[in-house]
């Protein structure tokens, strides 16, 4: 076994513990809850301004999942050198867990659900709306951001994988 074998693993658990840390910095830096209140044992969303505010969950997380997942494949390409199959599969895998994962901190973090907290509280009760993603759609962004990233990285630097200490083969005449 080759001494930089471990990097591909690196690669994998790294975008995993990235994930979690873009689920922290989507539910509590980047997402605004929409306000509302409670009337009969429902949720309402407070006024027109809350509405909008109930989409942006999944905005939100689509734009941190880009930027992550892009920043996280250029530094997947830059560890994971000598290694690029296995970085790439490293970066697959970890990607799409790392968007589950981004999504569980996330929701965790976020407030409750406004429907269950709503019928048990009393009226007139603000309560803030959850942190959701709509579809599926959404899940893709940070695979693919960061396979973007560790593919530029790789054609850009089309050396970014090859070893300098390995003997060249000489320039053909």
């Amino acid at each position: 076994m080759r001494r930089d074998a471990w990097r591909p693993l690196v690669v994998l658990v790294g975008l995993v513990v990235a994930g979690a840390l873009l689920g922290v910095l989507w539910s509590q830096l980047v997402w605004t809850p929409p306000p509302g209140t409670v009337q009969g044992g429902q949720w309402f969303p407070l006024d027109e301004r809350a509405l909008s505010l109930q989409t942006r969950g999944t905005s939100s997380y689509v734009l941190v999942a880009a930027v992550g997942g892009l920043l996280l494949g250029v530094l997947a390409a830059l560890v994971g050198t000598r290694r690029e199959l296995l970085t790439l599969l490293a970066v697959v895998l970890g990607g799409a867990v790392a968007a589950y994962v981004m999504w569980q901190v996330g929701t965790w973090l976020g407030p409750a659900d406004p429907v269950a907290v709503a019928a048990d509280a009393p009226d007139g009760t603000s309560v803030p709306g959850a942190l959701t993603v709509a579809g599926a759609t959404p899940f893709l962004t940070l695979p693919a951001a960061a396979l973007a990233g560790l593919a530029a990285v790789f054609f850009v630097s089309p050396d970014a994988g090859r070893d300098k200490s390995a003997p060249q083969a000489p320039p053909a005449r």
